[in-house]
């Protein structure tokens, strides 16, 4: 009697949300909107750098947020992260709901169904700090700025690594249902959240190797005196005749922001495997079978000749 209970309970929980999901776009417009999210960032940070160079500031090595300070790279800067900011918001959502399903269908346990909530909120979070970070430079709203920041990276990191969790929960799962796609781009999950740790550590250590070069840019004073000139005259600032761009490790720790942003956009683009899956078990969505009723799950149909 239990055990049909829980088989009731969740082939409800199932068919409860397929109406939503019939609702969202179509897995083939959610991956269009995975890749123009990165498309368009990083076009927006090609043409604003470009601007930089063609301005005579140093090409080696300035902080992304540099590029959101002044002139028209600025304008630049803010276009390419609103738009990527949109198609994220237009693809999240379907990730989610397409991770939900599967996760329901499986019969996971709540804490999987926690974890892909987790990824959620740090997907919403990126999309929050993605739309403000434009408006809040760094040389006149600091603290909003850090906070932005803090949202875009530490969103992105926590992002790759619960992607990688639910890969490892969907690879002991496909081989009973037949959803094995996309194996190449879940295999860089792990890949790509391992390198990221490593592009903080490099960063971290490229701090602390800039603070021992010259310890006055990371006092007090000295990060006025940096808000200052990058307000008051940006020339100075993004030439490196002023300011810390004339320490060579903060223009490495610069580069390491690059690579960390570059990684968060594999590791979103890698995410598209699970709306493979998901799309390889809607095609069959309406055949519902039961699979090992001594597990108690649901799972859909492998084929239609299930």
């Amino acid at each position: 009697g239990m055990l049909k209970a829980s088989l009731l309970g969740a082939a409800m929980e199932a068919s409860s949300i397929a109406p939503f999901c019939a609702k969202l776009p179509g897995h083939r417009y959610c991956r269009r909107a995975v890749a123009g999210a990165s498309l368009s960032l990083f076009a927006g940070f090609g043409v604003s750098y470009m601007l930089w160079v063609s301005r005579g500031c140093r090409a080696f090595m300035p902080y992304i947020s540099d590029l959101g300070l002044h002139g028209p790279m600025k304008t630049v800067f803010i276009i390419g992260l609103l738009t990527s900011a949109a198609f994220m918001a237009c693809a999240l959502p379907h990730i989610v709901m397409a991770r939900r399903t599967l996760l329901i269908a499986c019969g996971a346990s709540k804490r999987w169904r926690l974890l892909n909530l987790t990824l959620a909120l740090a997907g919403l979070s990126v999309i929050c700090g993605l739309s403000i970070l434009g408006f809040a430079p760094w040389d006149r709203a600091l603290d909003l700025h850090l906070a932005c920041a803090q949202a875009i990276f530490g969103g992105g990191f926590w992002w790759s690594l619960g992607s990688y969790g639910l890969f490892r929960y969907f690879t002991r799962i496909e081989p009973s249902t037949g959803w094995c796609v996309s194996p190449t781009s879940r295999r860089l999950q792990l890949p790509v959240a391992l390198a990221s740790g490593a592009v903080l550590v490099f960063a971290m250590t490229c701090f602390a190797e800039a603070a021992k070069e010259d310890p006055h840019f990371f006092d007090e004073s000295g990060l006025r005196e940096m808000l200052s000139l990058a307000a008051t005259d940006f020339d100075a600032y993004c030439e490196g005749t002023r300011g810390w761009h004339a320490l060579t490790w903060i223009n490495f720790a610069a580069l390491s922001e690059w690579l960390y942003c570059l990684l968060l956009a594999a590791g979103v683009i890698a995410s598209a495997a699970d709306l493979e899956a998901h799309a390889a078990a809607d095609r069959c969505r309406q055949r519902l079978v039961v699979v090992g009723a001594q597990e108690g799950r649901w799972v859909y149909c492998a084929s239609p000749s299930a």
